[in-house]
């Protein structure tokens, strides 16, 4: 039987700064019907992460070739591969995926993939699916794939920016105290608490956004004090459409409880109604995102045991 999803796609997108260099920005992502749960063997992981392109890049095995695949918590539902390496391996298509970002406009096709074998570190992801796209280009040429949250229930990842590792161990994250611990629910991609210029807004957490460090929606912007001071930054073009975005410095930087980001630019307009948080506002930083709790931990690398 054919796998019909429809997405509203998330990850990593390219932007088109004007006038020069590519970069991605973040859109959110819907799915109507769920894929099946991948069955992961082995209880831990530890893996370099490269971080030269603002987003955590890693050496992974999938279908027993190596590839470069990279960590997105703003990314829902399956494994992302270029459609060249999905037919390089020879995966059986089973259905296919109808993406567009959260306006609903210009819907694309992507094809589904059978996924056997993944392997991450000590890790090892089957019996999944795998959806395909085009090859990336700009400053994320040669990367093959993206990979989130969604196998990792009952694990807790921990990207950590100050060494550049990913660490994925099975366990469990404490509870929420709202100053470096949150809780997220109703919602697969990890959202947090922002504070802006004293203002609150609710944040995905979003590793595959690299167009901005914070990212807020434009009503949002404009109760900022520097709004006044914006510039445009780039033409952003996501999955299905384009559009200009802009960027001010607030006063102080934004922070999540009693965690200060390592930003103080922000960028509008959000795709959707809520605000992003990117790698770039993750500098220096160690990560932790438990899915099955619905948990995140925010820390500053020197508060926090690597």
């Amino acid at each position: 039987m054919l796998i019909a999803f429809l997405l509203a796609a998330s990850a990593v997108v390219q932007a088109q700064p004007a006038p020069a260099d590519a970069g991605p920005v973040p859109v959110q992502r819907v799915r109507r019907q769920a894929p099946p749960p991948a069955k992961v063997i082995g209880d831990s992981a530890v893996i370099q992460l490269d971080l030269s392109s603002d987003i955590p890049v890693f050496a992974a095995e999938v279908g027993g070739e190596k590839v470069k695949l990279a960590f997105d918590t703003g990314a829902r539902g399956p494994l992302r591969l270029s459609d060249p390496l999905a037919q390089e391996l020879g995966l059986l298509q089973v259905g296919e995926a109808r993406t567009t970002d959260p306006s609903g406009r210009n819907p694309v096709n992507m094809a589904l993939y059978s996924l056997n074998s993944a392997k991450i570190g000590g890790l090892e992801i089957s019996d999944w699916i795998a959806t395909g796209g085009p090859v990336r280009t700009g400053k994320l040429a040669g990367l093959d794939g993206i990979i989130g949250l969604g196998a990792f229930n009952g694990f807790v990842v921990t990207l950590n920016y100050a060494s550049g590792q990913l660490e994925i161990r099975r366990g469990s994250l404490p509870p929420a105290d709202g100053k470096t611990i949150f809780e997220y629910r109703d919602d697969p991609i990890p959202n947090l608490p922002l504070k802006v210029d004293g203002k609150i807004v609710n944040a995905h957490l979003d590793t595959g956004n690299i167009a901005g460090p914070v990212i807020v929606p434009e009503q949002f912007a404009k109760t900022l004090a520097n709004h006044g001071q914006a510039k445009v930054i780039g033409n952003a073009r996501t999955v299905s459409n384009e559009m200009q975005i802009s960027a001010f410095d607030v006063a102080a930087a934004p922070s999540v409880g009693a965690v200060p980001l390592s930003t103080r630019q922000v960028v509008f307009p959000a795709v959707a109604d809520i605000a992003n948080i990117g790698s770039k506002a993750l500098k220096g930083m160690i990560v932790r995102v438990d899915p099955a709790n619905g948990r995140v931990e925010l820390k500053a690398a020197n508060k926090a045991a690597t």
